[in-house]
């Protein structure tokens, strides 16, 4: 394996063929399960802004009886 070091940009390439797909490959699973965690973030924000407003609908009911 060799790698090239580019001073204007502080980076390391790699001359692998072999790095570069598994690099493509890690970064595509990342961003999955990136998508995966904003989408399930989403979800648990409405789930809590919900669950608050049905509470606080409890409380009112419970409190008017």
């Amino acid at each position: 394996m060799c790698f090239i070091a580019i001073e204007s940009d502080n980076e390391v390439m790699s001359l692998d063929n072999k790095s570069d797909l598994f690099y493509n490959e890690l970064h595509d699973s990342f961003e999955t399960l990136y998508n995966k965690y904003k989408k399930l973030a989403f979800k648990y924000s409405l789930l809590k802004k919900n669950y608050a407003f049905l509470e606080s609908i409890c409380l009112r009911c419970c409190f008017c009886v």
